[in-house]
């Protein structure tokens, strides 16, 4: 993805902080995660999800081209590669506030799986995500790279981890 910065500066919406302190709630989750914002949305940068997170991590995407495969960005660090499957949700459903990719290798019980293999970060593959999660009212995604999980506000995205979380614990007879 072509990321093309307006500015190169720190993030300074007021959803940047609130995607900051949601990371640091979240803790060791490993995933993208993001939040609504007036114009666009926050994200976390590419290397956001490892390590201490601070709002040098947070990046406005004020707008992405599935045609281009770019976005218009304001940020210190490049925006996750998951940026599409983002715009996607947020796209999709005026519904949606907080958006997380969570990187899993294996399946997840609770977690729906698309039939189609198609390049990690692509628009093609956050078509296909998303649509499986729109169907089925469930977090959704491609096998070998992770799943969606979206939320109408911070609060509601961290319970719908932890309730993928509890379904993955008993599907794996923990």
């Amino acid at each position: 993805m072509s990321t093309f910065f307006v500015g190169r500066e720190r993030c300074r919406l007021p959803e940047g902080l609130a995607l900051a302190g949601l990371m640091r709630r979240l803790g060791r989750v490993q995933a993208s995660v993001s939040m609504r914002a007036v114009r666009g949305f926050v994200i976390t940068a590419q290397d956001g999800g490892a390590g201490p997170f601070s709002e040098d991590d947070v990046v406005e995407v004020e707008d992405y081209d599935p045609v281009r495969h770019s976005c218009l960005a304001i940020g210190k660090k490049e925006p996750s590669g998951d940026t599409p499957v983002h715009w996607m949700a947020y796209r999709t459903d005026e519904l949606t506030r907080a958006v997380a990719f969570v990187w899993a290798t294996g399946k997840r019980t609770g977690v729906g799986y698309t039939a189609q293999r198609h390049p990690a970060g692509s628009f093609q593959e956050a078509l296909e995500i998303v649509a499986l999660a729109k169907r089925t009212g469930a977090p959704a995604g491609a096998e070998g790279r992770g799943f969606i999980v979206r939320g109408g506000s911070a609060d509601e995205l961290v319970a719908s981890l932890a309730e993928t979380a509890q379904a993955a614990d008993k599907g794996d007879g923990k």
